[in-house]
């Protein structure tokens, strides 16, 4: 089957002294269709003369343009400017200035494309009055430019190229937003009857023979794993739960599955059910199809903070429902391009799960059972999304104790994904409280 994966088109547009910087977003963009944009069927194309011009007897900008075509199909303009202005033309100062013009009246008129420009920060110094000329207009620009836009400065070529590469991510991800994730994963989808209520204090580091097959928690007589396989018995207590292992046996959808301090997507191979004096036997074998590995090239550095840095913020947000760009009021803050691109991040891209938020107090509002229960159950929820979003790639310790209704404290300590042979794994370590009424 063929994937077919939307076009994005982008022109880029500087005059001749930012070549470092004009260099870079090829790469830029190459790098990002094989990762972020790929896993949100995209496809970035870059226009720039040097790769999209072919000899022509017309005067330069205007076979510029002819080949470029209509700047309302362009998706975005990316203008790059240090102290050149560049070279006149017959329709404004210089061929950026005229790019960047047609731009701006094909975004007012259609909405698009979006217009970006960086401002080079480097220190330069004019030997001429020409090069003098040239910054003060590149200068008036801006100044221009600032009375009714946000131009982003960059301090070097490093810089503008990690800037670039953070932005462009955010704006990828703006297309779609959520990442595809496995519908049944949601945490509010995980059924039971109303609410938790408690009247004493419990603690428990472990979820016994209790287990999370799909959206059903359930207790097992016996599970068994192999790296390929898990074979299950579990006695239906009554014909509810009867029901749900039927839809399980019936299901043609990957399933989510957690069970002691590991999660990974099973499909359904084969069952048998048995009838006993007290009820339903299942017996099910199940394929494991996904051990939640995660890939390196997923995870990107943003806002100062590293991947190991962004999954413990993640592994806070599971747990404590500790929003990253939300306030101590619980409000949401007012987003800039640094706190969206670390919200994106923090709720994992192109993971098979996507945080938005603690799975505690949902799971809270769902259920009515007892303390012991609800924490092994909320611990099994955890587990599958510390896994699922690939914040750790094994679970160490997982300690919960309910200290009053609406209080639960959390002990965690998990280890990262060990990517690469010569860097040992992060470890991530979590202690705090999480309020279930949050």
């Amino acid at each position: 089957m063929t994937n077919s994966r939307r076009l994005i088109k982008i022109s880029l547009a500087s005059p001749g002294d930012v070549i470092h910087e004009r260099n870079v977003v090829p790469t830029v963009i190459d790098e990002l269709n094989r990762t972020v944009a790929k896993a949100n069927g995209l496809i970035l194309e870059i226009f720039k003369w040097e790769t999209g011009s072919r000899p022509s007897m017309k005067p330069p900008q205007e076979a510029i343009n002819s080949f470029a075509g209509n700047m309302a199909d362009f998706d975005l303009f990316v203008g790059i400017m240090w102290c050149r202005f560049g070279t006149p033309t017959p329709n404004a100062e210089s061929g950026t200035e005229e790019e960047f013009d047609m731009a701006v009246a094909a975004f007012r008129a259609s909405g698009c494309p979006e217009v970006w420009v960086y401002f080079g920060q480097q220190p330069s110094r004019p030997k001429s009055s020409v090069d003098a000329m040239q910054l003060a207009k590149v200068l008036g620009f801006r100044e221009q430019l600032q009375h009714g836009a946000l131009p982003f400065d960059f301090e070097d070529t490093l810089d503008f190229e990690r800037k670039l590469r953070e932005h462009l991510t955010a704006w990828i991800l703006s297309f779609s937003t959520k990442v595809p994730t496995l519908p049944e994963l949601e945490p509010t989808e995980v059924r039971a009857a109303a609410r938790v209520s408690v009247v004493d204090t419990q603690v428990v580091s472990d979820s016994g023979l209790w287990l999370l097959l799909h959206q059903s928690f359930l207790l097992a007589e016996s599970a068994e794993q192999t790296e390929s396989q898990i074979r299950l018995t579990i006695q239906a207590k009554n014909a509810s739960e009867d029901a749900a292992i039927r839809l399980i046996t019936e299901a043609k959808q990957p399933l989510a599955f957690a069970h002691g301090n590991d999660a990974c997507i099973v499909s359904f191979s084969s069952g048998v059910k048995e009838t006993t004096h007290i009820g339903a036997l299942w017996k099910l074998n199940l394929a494991i199809k996904d051990h939640f590995e995660g890939n390196p090239s997923m995870e990107i550095a943003t806002s100062g903070l590293n991947p190991d840095q962004i999954a413990e913020r993640r592994a806070r947000l599971i747990l404590l429902n500790e929003n990253p760009v939300k306030g101590r009021d619980g409000k949401q803050l007012e987003m800039d391009p640094k706190k969206t691109m670390l919200f994106v991040m923090t709720s994992g891209v192109n993971t098979p799960i996507r945080v938005e938020r603690g799975v505690l107090p949902d799971l809270a509002q769902e259920l009515d059972t007892n303390p012991s229960d609800f924490l092994r159950l909320a611990r099994l929820s955890a587990i599958l999304y510390l896994r699922g979003s690939i914040t750790v790639a094994a679970v160490q310790h997982l300690e919960m104790e309910m200290v009053d209704p609406s209080h639960v404290r959390i002990a965690f300590r998990g280890q990262r994904p060990k990517f690469y042979s010569n860097v040992e794994p992060h470890i991530i370590s979590v202690d705090g409280m999480c309020d279930l009424n949050s």
